[in-house]
């Protein structure tokens, strides 16, 4: 049975090749040593999670993370940032119990929402009907990013 578990440190050079290929599917390109360092710092953020996936072979076969914040509509929330499976192991439910760990983490954190976000290339893959049918609801407003 394949095992999701919290990410570590020793678990990096695992995860930087997977977070690259993850990267390049979604057409975004980032150097190795910029998702170490970001991976790195995520591991030391008391509000970041960060999953691996193994197979019973001990293979890495996906990865998640979600941070926290608090605010005043929600309070405590928190979003689910990445959520990736190789392509050999999609569509066996792995995604499925990827975010029932990532709800279940959520609720012992005290959060009250988990949001996602879709991209267009996401859209095109069926991923609204997919969360859609995890309960997760679309809602109505627009995300602006400023680079700094």
């Amino acid at each position: 049975m394949t095992t999701i578990r919290p990410a570590t440190a020793q678990d990096r050079s695992l995860l930087v090749p997977m977070i690259q290929a993850f990267m390049a599917e979604e057409g975004i390109q980032v150097s190795a040593s910029a998702i170490a360092r970001n991976l790195d710092a995520m591991l030391d953020h008391a509000s970041a999670m960060l999953w691996i996936v193994l197979s019973e072979d001990g293979e890495t076969i996906g990865f998640m993370t979600a941070t926290q914040t608090v605010g005043l509509e929600f309070g405590k929330s928190a979003e689910l940032e990445d959520l990736y499976v190789i392509p050999s192991q999609r569509g066996k439910g792995l995604a499925r119990r990827m975010v029932a760990a990532a709800l279940n983490w959520a609720k012992a954190q005290g959060v009250r929402e988990l949001i996602l976000f879709v991209t267009p290339d996401g859209r095109q893959q069926g991923l609204e009907a997919f969360y859609e049918k995890l309960g997760f609801e679309p809602v109505d407003r627009i995300m602006f990013a400023r680079s700094l």
